[in-house]
């Protein structure tokens, strides 16, 4: 019961902020935000190995985040977002480590007037932070131990730069704000082109994207928004060697090349939003397959309106 009197509540103090257009089944993504406004939400990481029709649970890792409107303009909302209390079955003693050095990380970010993302203000605090990390780090290991030799090289290779910080600490934004500042018709797919960042380094990737609309929750005055992505498979498998082959520092053999360019890249993004723009729950399906084997990599952000 409370939990309906929470919900009930949260929807009647938005409604008149309506975005939901019954009249002709649009909805128009907006944040419509108050200064100094919170929400709190807990995300979740999940990776899988899977083959077949079985799958392995790799890595799981639990998060709060609170999300504050800290400026509030006509042309852009400046949003802070703190993450806290980071739990994970991770055993590896410096992947626990790295998580950990993450608690109370905060980003500062702005957004236009809809809410769509257009940068991150503290980038230069975070890239100091993830250096500091990655320091920390290669003083805690042995040289001699070439696994986790190796293991620091990539991680580097993911999050040491402005471009690769800036790249990898905006993928849950991108998740959250994603569908922001569009207008969308319900059961209407929108096709398009993307260019999407290269998390590897090298140049960006052209995708086929595909948008739609697939519910108008009238009487929870909620939407459910589809996203489905595909990247670019040539050249995705040329990206692939190229990195494989700088990571392993040797040449990747022509049966493994011809192998690789069955390698597919895709996510499955579905939202639900409120009228007031702040999405309720999130679900990301990030899928990388070849020859019947997938990592699958789930990341779920979910508001929490019930603390007890």
């Amino acid at each position: 019961m409370k939990n309906i009197l929470i919900f009930f509540t949260f929807f009647i103090t938005n409604y008149s902020l309506s975005q939901i257009n019954l009249k002709d089944s649009t909805f128009q993504a907006i944040g419509y935000w108050d200064l100094n406004e919170e929400q709190q939400y807990k995300i979740t990481h999940s990776k899988y190995k899977v083959t077949g029709n079985d799958s392995i649970l790799k890595s799981r890792l639990d998060f709060r985040l609170n999300i504050k409107i800290t400026d509030s303009t006509a042309n852009s909302y400046t949003i802070e977002w703190l993450y806290s209390d980071f739990k994970t079955n991770i055993k590896h003693p410096l992947l626990s480590k790295i998580i950990s050095l993450n608690e109370n990380r905060k980003i500062i970010f702005k957004t236009d007037e809809m809410g769509g993302f257009k940068e991150i203000l503290n980038l230069e605090e975070l890239t100091r932070d993830y250096q500091k990390t990655i320091d920390i780090l290669k003083n805690e290991i042995s040289k001699s131990d070439n696994e986790l030799v190796e293991l620091i090289k990539k991680i580097e290779t993911l999050y040491i730069g402005k471009l690769a910080v800036n790249n990898t600490t905006i993928k849950d934004i991108n998740q959250f704000y994603n569908f922001h500042g569009g207008a969308y018709k319900l059961n209407e797919t929108v096709e398009g082109n993307l260019k999407l960042d290269n998390l590897l380094g090298g140049e960006p990737f052209d995708a086929k994207v595909y948008v739609e609309l697939t519910e108008i929750s009238e009487d929870n005055d909620f939407v459910v928004l589809l996203l489905e992505q595909y990247v670019d498979q040539e050249q995705l498998a040329k990206e692939a060697i190229r990195f494989g082959e700088k990571i392993s520092e040797q040449k990747i053999s022509a049966n493994d090349k011809k192998n690789i360019e069955n390698l597919e890249h895709s996510i499955i993004l579905t939202t639900s939003i409120h009228n007031s723009g702040w999405p309720l729950y999130s679900m990301q399906v990030t899928n990388v397959s070849l020859d019947g084997n997938s990592n699958v990599e789930i990341r779920e952000i979910e508001i929490i309106l019930d603390e007890n």
